[in-house]
C-alpha cells in the first residue's frame, strides 16, 4: 500500500486525494499530523487498521481536547474506509485489447477522416509532414480516389447496421483532411453527394474540415450550403504567422485574413457557429499576442497548441528547440490570465490540464456522503492515453492506408484499401497493440497519473527496446501536478463552474 497524496496549493490549502476512489477532501494541520505520525510509528505494525496515538505531544496540546479528538476520529474514519491509503500497483486493473473490442469500436465509430490529398499549397516550417519529423510517408501530391472513399463508407455501413451498433440516432462526422483538402474539392463534393443520396440509416451525417483558409473564398458558398464545420489554422498577425508561407516563400497571412473577414461580414451566422481556429505556439508569437490579434480582428479565440515534440530528427533538434515555446512558461510571463478572465480561460494550458483531470480523476454523482466510502467494483482499463483502435475515429490516407487517427506515425498502419479489397486484420491489430502495452505495464502500474495519462503509446519512442514514458509521474511529480490543478480551481472558481456545468467532456 502507499499513502494517498497529501498536497498543498499555492494559496496554502492542503488536500488529500485518493485516486482509487477519485475523491478529494480538504485537510488541515491536525489531519496532516495524524497522517504523518501514523506513517512513521504504525506502518510496521501487523494491525495497522487500529493505530494508536500519543495525544499528549506538545503539538496536540496546542489545540482544545475536543478538537483533537474530533480530527482523530475523522482520520480513523478515513483510514477505515481506505481513503488515506491506496494500492501501490494498479496492474491488476489493466486490460488488453481483443479483436472483439476493435470490432465493437468499428460498429460504433462516429468519425471518419479522409486525407483527400497529401498536397498542400503552403510550406509551413513546423508542419508535421515536414523536414523536422520522422515517421511520415512521402508527400507526392497523391489524391484519394472516390472509389476508395466509397469502399470505406460501405465497409463501415455494414458494421453500423450490425447488432453491435449501440449508437442509433447519434451523429457521424465525415472529416476532410490534407495537405490542404480544398485542393481536392472534386472528391469532397462527390463524397458529400454520395452520402446525401445514400444516407446512413438511423444516424445524422455531419461534415467538417481542417483548412489553412487560403482557398475559402472560392468554395465558401458550397461549405455553407452543406453546413461544414471548419477548423482554420492561423498563428496570429503577419509576423506571428510568418512560418506559414506559400510554396514560393511568400506570406499567406493577408489572403487568409481577407477571406475570414469577408465570411464574417457576408455570412455572420455561419462564421459564428461553424468556424473555429487553431494557433500553434512558437518563438514568433505568444499567448498574449495571439489573444490580442484574434480578439481585435476575428472576434474569436483559438485553441492554442505547442509544437509537436515527438519524432524530431536528430539533425533538426537544435533548430526545433529554437522554435519551440513552452505554453505554461509563456502564460506565466504574460498578462493573459487577466485578459481572459471574463472571456474564455479554457484556451489556456492549465485549464486544459484541469479538464483532463476532472474527466478522469473525479468520481460521478453519489446519493449521500456515506455512499462515497462503499466498496465499488473497479472497472478494468487500458493504460496510457491511447484510444482503443478506431474507438474515436478512423483515418484513411490519400494512399489508402488505414490508421486510428492522423496523429499516429505511418509506421503503425493498421490496414489498407486497394482496388476491391479492404484489408484490416483485427487479430493482428490487437496483437500488435497489446505487445506495446505489455512493454509499458510495469511503468504504468506504479504511475500516479495512470488514470489521467496524456501520453499515447504510439508517441513513445524506441519501441524495440526498453520504453521510457515521458509522462510517467512518481509521488513528488503527482503532488506538484495536483497542486497546480487545485491552485487553478481556487484562483478561477468561475472557470471550474463553467467546465462542470457548460462544457461537454468527451472521452
Amino acid at each position: 500500500m502507499r499513502k494517498s497524496p497529501l498536497f498543498t496549493t499555492q494559496f496554502g490549502n492542503t488536500y488529500i486525494y485518493n485516486s482509487e476512489k477519485k475523491l478529494t477532501t480538504i485537510s488541515n494541520s491536525l489531519l496532516n499530523y495524524f497522517i504523518r505520525i501514523d506513517s512513521i510509528t504504525n506502518s510496521s505494525k501487523k494491525d495497522n487498521k487500529n493505530p494508536s496515538f500519543d495525544l499528549t505531544t506538545p503539538f496536540l496540546l496546542k489545540f482544545p481536547e475536543h478538537v483533537v479528538k474530533y480530527y482523530l476520529e475523522k482520520y480513523l474514519f478515513l483510514k477505515r474506509f481506505g481513503f488515506v491509503n491506496e494500492e501501490s500497483s494498479k496492474r491488476k486493473y489493466f486490460s488488453l485489447i481483443t479483436s472483439k473490442d476493435i470490432n465493437e469500436s468499428i460498429a460504433n465509430l462516429n468519425q471518419i477522416t479522409f486525407e483527400v490529398t497529401d498536397f498542400c499549397n503552403l510550406s509551413c516550417k513546423y508542419c508535421g509532414y515536414g523536414d523536422f519529423y520522422t515517421g511520415n510517408d512521402s508527400r507526392n501530391a497523391t489524391v484519394l480516389s472516390f472509389e476508395t472513399a466509397v469502399k470505406v463508407i460501405e465497409f463501415l455501413r455494414k458494421h453500423w447496421y450490425s447488432a453491435l451498433n449501440k449508437t442509433k440516432g447519434r451523429e457521424i462526422l465525415f472529416s476532410f483532411y490534407g495537405g490542404e483538402p480544398l485542393l481536392n474539392m472534386k472528391l469532397i463534393k462527390q463524397v458529400v453527394k454520395y452520402l446525401q443520396q445514400n444516407p446512413i440509416r438511423d444516424h445524422k451525417i455531419k461534415f467538417s474540415m481542417t483548412t489553412n483558409g487560403t482557398l475559402l473564398e472560392k468554395y465558401i458558398k458550397y461549405l455553407i450550403e452543406n453546413d461544414f464545420r471548419l477548423l482554420v489554422s492561423l498563428d496570429g498577425d503577419e509576423n506571428n504567422n510568418s512560418y506559414r508561407l506559400t510554396k514560393n516563400g511568400m506570406s499567406s497571412f493577408s489572403k487568409i485574413l481577407s477571406n475570414l473577414k469577408d465570411i464574417s461580414h457576408k455570412f455572420p451566422m455561419y462564421y459564428e457557429n461553424n468556424i473555429s481556429f487553431n494557433a500553434v505556439l512558437h518563438n514568433r508569437n505568444s499567448y498574449e499576442e495571439i489573444y490580442h490579434f484574434f480578439n481585435n480582428n476575428l472576434l474569436k479565440l483559438p485553441r492554442v497548441a505547442e509544437l509537436n515534440t515527438i519524432g524530431i530528427k536528430v539533425e533538426k533538434i537544435e533548430e526545433f528547440n529554437t522554435m519551440f515555446k513552452n505554453s505554461k512558461e509563456d502564460v506565466k510571463s504574460s498578462n493573459v490570465y487577466n485578459l481572459l478572465r471574463n472571456k474564455d480561460l479554457t484556451m489556456l494550458p492549465n485549464t486544459q490540464m484541469m479538464i483532463t483531470f476532472l474527466n478522469n480523476y473525479i468520481a460521478g454523482s453519489m446519493h449521500n456522503y456515506v455512499e462515497l466510502f462503499f466498496e465499488q467494483n473497479k472497472p478494468k482499463y487500458v493504460p496510457t492515453a491511447s484510444c482503443k483502435p478506431f474507438g474515436k475515429k478512423i483515418f484513411i490516407t490519400s494512399k489508402g492506408n488505414i490508421l486510428p487517427c492522423e496523429r499516429v506515425d505511418h509506421r503503425f498502419t493498421m490496414g489498407y484499401v486497394k482496388e476491391d479489397l479492404i484489408k484490416i486484420n483485427l487479430d493482428n491489430i490487437a496483437e500488435d497493440y497489446n505487445r506495446i502495452l505489455k512493454l509499458l505495464f510495469d511503468q504504468c502500474s506504479t504511475c500516479y497519473l495512470s488514470l489521467a495519462c496524456y501520453t499515447c503509446m504510439f508517441h513513445i519512442e524506441n519501441f524495440n527496446g526498453k520504453l521510457k514514458c515521458p509522462g510517467r509521474m512518481g509521488s513528488k511529480e503527482f503532488k506538484a501536478y495536483l497542486s497546480e490543478i487545485f491552485s487553478t480551481i481556487e484562483e478561477f472558481p468561475e472557470t471550474y463552474y463553467k467546465i462542470m456545468n457548460e462544457i461537454d467532456i468527451i472521452d
